[in-house]
């Protein structure tokens, strides 16, 4: 079974909706509360999301020590998703701490004096939910970084073809 959006936030800043990454760069992962975190995705009728698919990968570099990475599975939730059809997923509560960690490492660089960047990648995994899919699926993505605030789009209405990578996910993936 393979990725339906593999690393979708990672896989090119021209893919990616500009409204999305300017709410993103406002982002202060040092200060926000992870709870607030939310990821909400959009998938084609031809697809399903498969329990447990979705996660958020953030990787923390700062200065010279060697870049960490922690990956979520995330939980879906019963918020208002951004659009009709829109599933909401959010952070288990036991995975807080873990980027509560993170941020503590950030804003502990940051103290010194020293440069970190953050990185966020959003990964879904999905089954066919059709013997035939349509070769001009789209779907989209959104994230939320604070609690009441809103879904900044990451991608829109994206032609999946467009990702790098699809073409080969899209041939593996299995029925559900």
């Amino acid at each position: 079974m393979k990725h339906f959006l593999p690393m979708l936030f990672l896989c090119g800043c021209s893919l990616a909706d500009p409204r999305g990454m300017a709410a993103m760069s406002q982002v202060d992962l040092a200060h926000d509360d992870p709870a607030g975190v939310a990821v909400a995705i959009a998938v084609p009728p031809d697809l399903a999301l498969l329990p447990d698919g979705v996660h958020l990968i953030v990787t923390l570099a700062t200065g010279g020590q060697p870049p960490r990475s922690e990956d979520f599975s995330l939980a879906q939730s019963a918020l208002e998703g951004p659009a009709p059809g829109a599933m909401v997923f959010v952070l288990r509560d036991a995975d807080l701490p873990r980027l509560r960690s993170l941020q503590t490492s950030g804003a502990a660089s940051a103290a010194a004096g020293g440069h970190s960047d953050v990185t966020m990648a959003v990964d879904a995994k999905a089954c066919l939910a059709v013997p035939h899919p349509d070769p001009d699926m789209r779907g989209s993505v959104w994230m939320r970084t604070r609690a009441g605030a809103g879904f900044a789009p990451l991608f829109s209405d994206l032609p999946l073809a467009e990702i790098p990578g699809w073409e080969d996910a899209a041939s593996k993936l299995a029925p559900c």
